[in-house]
């Protein structure tokens, strides 16, 4: 599939087109969001079945946007670039009327009455509601399997795990079920799956993309954020959800995000562009044809006029086994009194992580401190380089009911992220994060490169980003999945 189709072909279909070329076709008349959305919704039909994207599918509810949309670019009123587009959300975030489980049995038939914040501007924007995609219970860990429905596979190989938490909005990305997804991120859960389904997501500075209702806000580390085939998309839909909500005091606060996408036509700044890069961040290990892919990428860069990379070692110790105390702590706050009363409701790692936060004491102080230093550390990374360059995740997709500690007798990072020791440390400081593909592993699985800037350096990110897009070599997503 070619990653960004700027006109319609006679054989390509409209769910192979990304959302800015979609957009176009709307402007110029040759097709409608009627069209768009029918040919979306047969292939979830088609597909589904054996991806598992969607926890629920919302076709009613999309047709009656896309027809309401249509009769807006009759009358000439568009709303903006993404009214008419299809976009899927991840089942934690509240969408009024369309049931909302949070991947838990204990939800399974919540239906809220509000939309959360960025459901709430997609629709505002025009936007055409797929249906909720699949997440683990209250998005606890890195894979999408639940209690209650099937467990999303990766479109390049069935087989094998999508990542999560976002794991289901990943999927339905990478297999044409809909241009754009919307994901949330508190550890990795944007970067990871989109690494491993071989698209683009972006975990935007903290703050920049509302995030409400949630049960806490001054200590957070949940962003919300885009993902989509190609880095266009995903700035585009990031000048939709981003900027301030008076709900979520986190809210960066200030003029209007609008121009993320208009930021990357712009003619880079005059001056050498200073990459850093760390394969392992000086604590962990990765696979070696993933710290090659990340070596061809910075190679590719270094080679055009303007830029220049060097390793660095960031100066931060692991932070995981802290923030695995609290992680703990967290879940055991939320969960304790289902434990207590439906330990049946959760399934057995989660119990677990429950247990041990109910367990534990006196670990916040260790993790407002760690996260302290953590900010200081990457402050002072930040005066040496510009960017910072790693992988995104240390391997590749898994296979489903396995969980990878070692690679090649080595182990990971120990706690409850070794998987994403490459992620975490910047949702503790709130540093914008983009994974874009690079690349394909001996099996011929995606690979992921991570651009990490400097806190409210969104539209930075996204431009390097656009240049590894540029550069990469990488196939696009696959016509139909993988079934193995």
């Amino acid at each position: 599939m070619d990653r960004e189709i700027d006109c319609r072909s006679q054989d390509a279909p409209l769910w192979t087109l990304s959302a800015e070329s979609l957009s176009a076709l709307y402007d110029r008349g040759e097709i409608s969001p009627v069209e768009a959305t029918e040919d979306v919704l047969r292939r979830i039909e088609e597909v589904d079945g054996a991806v598992h994207a969607f926890f629920t599918v919302t076709a009613e509810v999309a047709m009656a946007a896309a027809r309401a949309s249509e009769a807006r670019l009759v009358r000439g009123e568009r709303l903006g670039p993404l009214d008419g587009v299809p976009v899927s959300i991840k089942d934690l975030e509240n969408t009024a009327g369309i049931r909302t489980t949070y991947g838990s049995p204990a939800t399974a038939a919540h239906v809220p009455d509000d939309d959360g914040a960025a459901a709430g501007r997609l629709r505002a924007a025009g936007a055409v509601i797929l249906g909720k995609t699949a997440t683990p219970d209250s998005g606890y860990k890195d894979t999408s399997e639940t209690l209650i429905f099937p467990t999303p596979a990766n479109p390049w190989r069935t087989d094998r795990t999508t990542g999560g938490s976002s794991g289901g909005a990943a999927a339905a990305v990478a297999s044409g079920m809909g241009p754009l997804a919307h994901g949330s991120d508190g550890a990795g859960s944007i970067r990871i799956p989109s690494a491993l389904c071989g698209i683009v997501g972006l975990k935007p500075t903290l703050g920049r993309v509302p995030v409400w209702p949630q049960p806490f806000y001054r200590d957070t580390v949940a962003h919300n954020g885009p993902i989509a085939r190609t880095v266009a998309d995903v700035a585009t839909m990031l000048d939709v959800l981003a900027g301030p909500d008076p709900r979520d005091p986190m809210s960066l606060i200030g003029p209007a995000a609008a121009g993320f996408r208009r930021s990357l036509e712009e003619p880079r700044r005059r001056g050498v562009v200073r990459l850093g890069v760390s394969i392992d961040l000086g604590y962990g290990v990765v696979e070696p044809q993933i710290a090659s892919a990340t070596r061809s990428v910075v190679d590719a860069l270094s080679a055009e006029p303007g830029w220049r990379a060097e390793d660095v070692v960031p100066g931060w110790g692991d932070p995981g086994p802290v923030q695995a105390d609290w992680w703990a702590g967290e879940f055991g706050g939320i969960f304790g009194d289902v434990l207590r009363e439906h330990p049946d409701w959760l399934e057995p790692q989660l119990k677990s992580l429950v247990e041990t936060g109910l367990a534990r004491r006196g670990g916040d102080f260790d993790h407002r401190r760690m996260r302290g230093a953590l900010h200081d550390a990457q402050r002072l990374l930040f005066e040496r380089v510009d960017y910072l360059v790693t992988p995104t995740m240390p391997l590749v997709a898994w296979a489903h009911g396995t969980s990878p500690s070692a690679i090649a007798g080595r182990e990971l990072p120990q706690g409850s992220f070794g998987r994403n020791f490459l992620l975490f440390p910047f949702n503790l400081t709130g540093n914008p994060a983009v994974t874009v593909p690079c690349g394909l592993s001996s099996e011929g699985l995606p690979i992921g490169v991570q651009i990490v800037g400097r806190l409210y350096d969104d539209a930075g990110v996204l431009s390097v980003a656009r240049e590894v897009e540029r550069l990469a070599s990488f196939p696009g997503t696959p016509i139909d999945p993988v079934v193995v």
